[in-house]
């Protein structure tokens, strides 16, 4: 398993898995140092007790060879194949010649005849302490080989070698220690559970209450808290996201009573994308009194240039080119639709960072009746006029009739 992997994984499965491995690790670690004091221990111990036994063995053959009994001196090494973990003793004589041994079929051969078979660290091992120092009792340790190697030199010019394996001695030492060791890797699982359990309790448990919050929050209750006590991480999330939800709360109210506004005043708020024929993204509900429904432009089936009068609509669509292209990008613009006689269109427009239009935003008011109103009041200045000539022109008649009465008396 990968950190990627683990990283993936929620924290109450995560952190159990990495306890784990690190307990496993750590048993391994714990169980590799003590195997490496053990081995230490051992190899002192048993080097010790191979100088006591060379010191003894050596005395003894000493007397042996003394009086020449060259067959109590075989028995003598044979016996020492009895003792635990010595796996190899040759008594060889000045010319290398192997004078007694644990194996009567070695007796008779050369020393390097007689460990020709045997592992290369082994036979080495032996064959360097033949030819070592020759005045003094020597054990030594070879790099190749998990034994000990004791070397005692006779009088005679005999030379007495044996091998000691470690093996069996650092196995039963183990095997004295595995019940400690087991104590000990139980020990270490206890804890990681008992601070897996502390985890659960102080982080995983409050982080799940603090995960279903903020999914509640994102499901639309922006009245749910979280309400983490404590002065910890999780806490000062939990206390950020509460802060958050206030605050969305908050602007959903302000949104809502702007949304209320808007739908009850006589002004329609629309926004459209900068494509060919104005795509509607957003329209309020004050679209319906034109008898269009907001998700006939929110569902595509309509585009907004599709409403406008066609003998208005290359008039817009020129100036809105303009506007688009050079500003300035706050403008008015009146015009009439299809279901309306007149709309005070008021636009300003949305720019990325390199200067080009996103979006379109715009504020629109039906003045239709103000048009109705602004016709008549003209229709109603024509006939006024047309009336004042009128009666203009009766009265200058009557005056010229007048005037040639008063003539025609005088």
């Amino acid at each position: 398993m990968t950190w990627q992997n683990v990283l993936v994984l929620p924290a109450r499965v995560a952190v159990p898995a990495v306890l784990l491995v690190l307990t496993l690790a750590a048993a391994g670690v714990n169980y590799a140092y003590h195997v490496r004091d053990y081995a230490r221990a051992v190899e002192a111990s048993e080097r010790e007790r191979l100088l006591e036994r060379l010191s003894v063995e050596q005395e003894r053959l000493e007397i042996e060879v003394g009086f020449g009994n060259r067959q109590q001196m075989r028995r003598q090494v044979a016996a020492l194949g009895m003792r635990p973990g010595l796996t190899h003793a040759y008594l060889v004589d000045a010319n290398g010649v192997v004078v007694a041994a644990l194996s009567r079929t070695d007796i008779g051969r050369t020393l390097e005849e007689a460990l020709s078979e045997e592992a290369t660290g082994l036979r080495e091992g032996l064959m360097h302490a033949i030819r070592g120092d020759a005045g003094r009792i020597s054990v030594d340790r070879p790099l190749e080989d998990r034994a000990l190697v004791g070397y005692a030199p006779l009088q005679s010019g005999q030379s007495f070698v044996v091998r000691l394996d470690l093996e069996r001695p650092l196995a039963a030492r183990i095997a004295d220690s595995r019940a400690v060791l087991r104590n000990q890797s139980a020990t270490m699982l206890a804890l990681a559970v008992l601070l897996w359990g502390v985890l659960h309790v102080v982080w995983f448990r409050r982080a799940r209450h603090l995960k279903a919050t903020v999914d509640a929050i994102g499901g639309g209750r922006l009245d749910a808290r979280a309400r983490l006590a404590g002065r910890d991480e999780i806490a000062f999330i939990g206390a950020a996201v509460d802060r958050m939800a206030a605050e969305l709360e908050a602007r959903r109210a302000d949104e809502l009573r702007l949304s209320t506004l808007i739908n009850r005043s006589p002004v329609v708020a629309i926004e459209w994308a900068n494509q060919p024929g104005w795509p509607v993204v957003f329209v309020s509900d004050g679209v319906a009194r034109w008898g269009y429904a907001r998700e006939q432009f929110l569902g595509s089936e309509l585009v907004y240039s599709d409403l406008i009068h066609p003998e208005d609509r290359d008039r817009i669509e020129a100036e809105v080119a303009v506007h688009l292209r050079d500003g300035p990008d706050d403008y008015r613009q009146e015009y009439r639709l299809l279901t309306a006689d007149g709309v005070d269109d008021r636009t300003w427009l949305s720019r990325d960072e390199a200067g080009k239009v996103m979006l379109i935003h715009g504020v629109l008011l039906d003045i239709t009746r103000q048009k109705r109103a602004e016709e008549a009041l003209r229709t109603l200045n024509r006939e006024l006029e047309q009336r004042v000539g009128e009666r203009t022109a009766e009265l200058e008649a009557a005056v010229r009739e007048l005037e040639s009465f008063s003539y025609s008396v005088s």
